[in-house]
């Protein structure tokens, strides 16, 4: 870790609010360098730098948590290369998460990382957005994030059954702003509302959007929506 890697996460930590620690930076850089090693191998991201992977996916990661308050668990359905679940799971150790992804070779990573880090608060469950697994936790889950999975009308799909009551799907949508029509309506049938809100990644010059789809407290839990 050099002293510029370090200052750029701890400046972009703090204009999110995010408490900055020395396990804070330590952990969140260790997985920057996990993640580019395991990299050579196996495809998880584009970034070719740390200071792109603190930029574009670890602040990119945690920026969006902001407007919600996350209950337990905090379940990440495709998490990949452990966006946005790791990094939220590093500043948030007293969240118990769940790492859903159906890649081997990724969900291998997964659970390389969590060892590495050392994260109680982490599970890995390698399965589909369908699998058994996953439906285990259907109408139980506190917060479900959902980065870069699908389209929103399938991400809604997939992620609005897994809502415990009063529980929220939080979208990262990038340049996606505004909600159709149906996906207004999927939202309707699980009891839920849509708001988006614009927000700004520190050290990025873009604009993303982020969909917090809330459920109603008391709604029943639903099924799979098409």
């Amino acid at each position: 870790m050099t002293h510029a890697e370090g200052e750029q996460l701890r400046r972009g930590l703090a204009a999110l609010g995010i408490p900055s620690g020395s396990w804070t930076i330590a952990k969140l850089l260790e997985f920057g360098y996990l993640l580019l090693e395991a990299n050579r191998i196996t495809n998880l991201t584009g970034a070719k730098t740390i200071e792109a992977v603190i930029g574009e996916h670890i602040l990119d990661s945690l920026a969006p948590l902001q407007h919600i308050s996350m209950k337990d668990p905090v379940v990440d359905v495709g998490s990949g290369g452990g966006f946005p679940g790791i990094p939220a799971a590093v500043v948030y150790p007293n969240k118990r998460f769940i790492l859903i992804e159906p890649r081997a070779k990724r969900a291998a990573f997964l659970e390389h990382t969590v060892k590495r880090l050392d994260l109680p608060n982490v599970t890995v469950l390698k399965s589909s957005a369908q699998g058994s697994g996953v439906r285990l936790l259907a109408g139980a889950s506190g917060t479900v994030l959902m980065r870069a999975v699908a389209a929103p009308q399938k991400s809604l799909q997939i992620g609005l059954p897994l809502l415990a009551s009063n529980g929220t799907l939080l979208l990262f949508e990038g340049r996606a702003a505004a909600p159709t029509a149906q996906d207004r309506m999927t939202a309707r049938k699980h009891s839920a509302t849509i708001k988006v809100h614009a927000i700004r990644v520190p050290g990025l010059d873009a604009i993303r959007h982020v969909w917090v789809v809330k459920k109603d407290h008391g709604a029943p839990s639903r099924g799979p929506t098409s």
